[in-house]
């Protein structure tokens, strides 16, 4: 990308609706959103899912541990590679 910066403005429509209904999913989003390195923190389609965007790995294993330990056993972590097409 020739060294420029990627700026990351993902939206869901539904979030809004959604979150006043199942308050966890705010919870959790607002949880990610202040984690440091976390460049954007949004629920996935109808709120099943709730995501971060990270740089790294390393940065989204730390964030997802953290994440267990607040969130609790019964939520489910999973670390993923984005795949652009930029590289």
């Amino acid at each position: 990308m020739n060294g420029s910066a990627l700026t990351i403005h993902p939206r869901n429509d539904l979030e809004r609706a959604v979150e006043s209904r199942f308050l966890w999913i705010r919870a959790a989003r607002e949880w990610l959103q202040i984690q440091p390195n976390v460049l954007a923190a949004r629920m996935s389609g109808s709120g099943s899912t709730v995501f971060a965007i990270l740089n790294s790995e390393v940065e989204a294993v730390r964030v997802a541990e953290a994440a267990r330990t607040h969130l609790g056993n019964e939520a489910w972590m999973k670390v993923a590679q984005l795949i652009s097409g930029l590289e």
